[in-house]
């Protein structure tokens, strides 16, 4: 019934402050989907060091590379930047907008987000504000190869979407 929208997955953690930085946020810069950096934690809570785990590593790159793009939408294109569906605040009107999360079972969120960009800037808060749990039953670890196939068919459907946009500021 709210404005805004913040799916927490059912093993991880926001920061206490969490939901008040990203209303402020999405307020200041009138920003209808927002996300911040995240903070890996184990099954027992404790924070991942990411030099002594690749994926931790690979996803902190990930998120300090924001900074390196034209624009956080930019970011969006190489990689999920946000990491996680928990991640995501954004609109209600926005969510309307998309009809929602489509049913993929590992890109979701990636797939919301480029979906997201033909209509809205991205916001990136620079704190951890949400915590990540890795442990041996994470969905996105299940099958390496289905993910890679399914993130080739959200970017693909972004791409094509892309040509066909620029098809038909061609033919004005």
């Amino acid at each position: 019934s709210g404005a805004y929208i913040n799916p927490l997955n059912t093993d991880d953690t926001f920061a206490p402050t969490r939901i008040n930085e990203m209303v402020a946020a999405a307020r200041r810069k009138d920003a209808a989907l927002v996300f911040s950096n995240v903070e890996w934690i184990d099954a027992q809570s404790a924070l991942i060091d990411p030099f002594a785990d690749a994926r931790v590593y690979a996803l902190r790159c990930t998120q300090s590379g924001i900074a390196f793009h034209e624009t956080v939408g930019n970011a969006f294109l190489l990689n999920n930047v946000a990491a996680t569906t928990g991640n995501l605040f954004f609109s209600r009107k926005l969510f309307d907008a998309l009809d929602g999360f489509r049913d993929f079972r590992y890109n979701h969120d990636w797939d919301f987000c480029l979906r997201a960009l033909w209509l809205t800037e991205p916001v990136h808060v620079d704190q951890p504000l949400y915590r990540y749990r890795f442990h041996g039953h994470n969905t996105i670890t299940e099958s390496a190869e289905k993910a890679r196939a399914e993130a080739i068919s959200v970017m693909t459907e972004y791409l094509q979407r892309k040509n066909y946009a620029r098809h038909l500021l061609a033919a004005q």
